[in-house]
């Protein structure tokens, strides 16, 4: 949240707009259904990459964390939403999440495993709508159509 702040008050102070902002429970952590559990694991794992790729497996506690496939889907369905939404003739949605999110939809969405397509600061997935398809892409690779997923 403090990310997304400090981006909007850039482009504010270079002359842009800002329409509105506000958290978003869907790009949060809401995949962890015990968080408690959740560390105690990805301690157990070796760390974050470890953890994530066991829960792209389904090698994850059930009451630990909800499906991969699922949380990836949701996330979505979130972006989606605010594309199908404007607020203005012309617009920009800046969506600031989790590494552990990126990480998810990049393995689950776009085919790019974690130990090969690593989040680093300031990291970013970009949905677009084009074609009356939409899709999306990170800098690791091709877009991805993405519609028949929602």
């Amino acid at each position: 949240m403090e990310t997304a702040a400090l981006i909007l008050d850039a482009y504010v102070q270079t002359g842009g707009t800002v329409t509105r902002h506000r958290p978003l429970e869907g790009l949060g952590v809401f995949y962890a259904l015990d968080q408690m559990k959740m560390w105690k694991v990805m301690n157990d794992s070796g760390g974050q990459v470890p953890f994530l790729q066991a829960w792209f497996r389904n090698e994850v506690p059930a009451d630990a964390m909800i499906p991969a496939d699922v949380a990836a889907n949701l996330v979505l369905r979130v972006v989606a939403d605010k594309l199908k939404a404007p607020v203005a003739t012309k617009q920009l949605d800046v969506c600031v999440s989790h590494d552990m999110t990126l990480y998810l939809v990049r393995d689950r969405v776009l085919g790019q495993a974690a130990e090969v397509a690593d989040v680093e600061y300031l990291d970013a997935l970009v949905a677009y709508e084009e074609g009356g398809a939409l899709w999306l892409v990170s800098h690791h690779g091709e877009p991805v159509e993405i519609t028949s997923r929602l």
